[in-house]
């Protein structure tokens, strides 16, 4: 055990982790942001990883290899019926990048959890540091920081009614509570164990007024404090506080939330109801998908928007249709059924109510991080 433990301390694979994750989560919202995340950050990661190693898994071979073979396929399928395609090569690109960059540092032959968990943490330090920057100057000094607008983009979705939502350098409140809780969760699952900086970057998912950032980071930590109560009775009394926490500092979102959902008004949930409603009136998106054809305000309906936002597994269907889409999502839930435990398997669906589209390197990330730590969690159970 001590022999592998120095092994991974001085394997020198962190550099390529951290630029990989660089990547996937600081999407600054404008032209520089998408300069860095789609180009030079992954092009960073991936030659810091050659010159590491040539050597990769075989089974990320195959990985790759299925994705790609799997997007072109459906690209091709939705080709012949969609009536929006302007964006659908330019998500394809995405994609392919996000799927290419991920494998080739994830599959790598020096990959491994050590440095993958400080890169974690590094990354967290940063989301979480730039989110407290944003929410002190607004909420102490009455100054309104883009980061969007800083550097030239269109400005990110912070505002909720009179309301203010921080962001951090995330387009909008629930697409950085999402980012954090899988940087969290994933983090839980390699050491399992909650750091008191996991703590803060959780409850600054709360602070960020996102109605699924709070449940999340919610469920997460009484999940996490759960697994305790066993052992230290005392943890017991921590989730009571904590429901009763969220409950009195976040009624009146939850009744709003509530309320706008009621009568009508929650663009969010309308729109998820209306892709269905298009899909079932529309058999040919029914079967073979959607695709990847993103979401266009000035060329496509509105209900449009809600067409990835669907959970990890209602996304497989929007996008692969309902014969190959049910198959993904039954076959990821089968795996993590039987390599996960329960505790396991309530984070990591968690995490997925909101890793859903694709595009998003966020995405690849996190799957593939669900397929190669079993082998990790083995090790840690033969030498516990």
């Amino acid at each position: 055990m001590i022999s592998e433990n120095r092994n991974m301390r001085t394997s020198g694979f962190k550099a390529p982790l951290v630029f990989c994750l660089l990547a996937a989560f600081l999407p600054l919202g404008s032209t520089i942001g998408v300069l860095f995340s789609w180009v030079i950050f992954p092009s960073i990661a991936i030659l810091l990883t050659f010159l590491r190693t040539r050597f990769f898994n075989r089974i990320g071979i195959y990985f790759l290899f299925s994705s790609l073979a799997l997007l072109i396929i459906n690209y091709s399928i939705v080709l012949q019926y969609v009536s929006f395609t302007e964006r659908l090569e330019f998500n394809m690109l995405l994609a392919i990048i996000g799927c290419f960059y991920m494998s080739v540092v994830f599959f790598s032959r020096r990959f491994n959890f050590f440095d993958l968990s400080k890169a974690i943490e590094l990354i967290l330090i940063v989301n979480v540091v730039l989110f407290f920057i944003q929410f002190v100057s607004f909420y102490v000094f009455g100054y309104r920081i883009d980061y969007s607008l800083v550097t030239g983009g269109i400005g990110s979705r912070n505002d909720y009614g009179s309301l203010y939502r921080a962001s951090g350098i995330f387009n909008e409140p629930a697409e950085y509570s999402s980012a954090i809780t899988v940087l969290v969760v994933s983090k839980f699952l390699i050491n399992r164990k909650l750091s008191s900086w996991n703590i803060v970057a959780l409850a600054s998912t709360m602070l960020s007024f996102s109605f699924v950032g709070i449940i999340q980071s919610f469920f997460v930590i009484y999940i996490v404090l759960f697994r305790k109560i066993h052992k230290k009775p005392i943890y017991l009394f921590l989730i009571v506080i904590i429901i009763f926490f969220a409950w009195f500092a976040f009624f009146d979102l939850f009744i709003d939330r509530y309320e706008t959902f009621m009568d009508g008004s929650d663009g969010s949930n309308n729109t998820k109801l209306d892709t269905f409603n298009f899909f079932l009136s529309h058999t040919e998106y029914l079967w073979g998908g959607a695709g990847l054809i993103g979401y266009d305000p000035n060329t496509m309906p509105l209900f449009m928007q809600g067409l990835y936002d669907l959970t990890f597994f209602g996304s497989c269907i929007s996008i692969f249709g309902i014969f190959i889409g049910s198959f993904i999502a039954i076959a990821l839930i089968s795996y993590i059924i039987y390599n996960y435990t329960i505790s396991d398997m309530a984070l990591i669906f968690i995490c997925l109510l909101k890793v859903n589209v694709m595009i998003y390197a966020m995405y690849w990330f996190f799957i593939i991080l669900i397929l190669i730590l079993p082998k990790h969690i083995q090790k840690i159970k033969v030498h516990a």
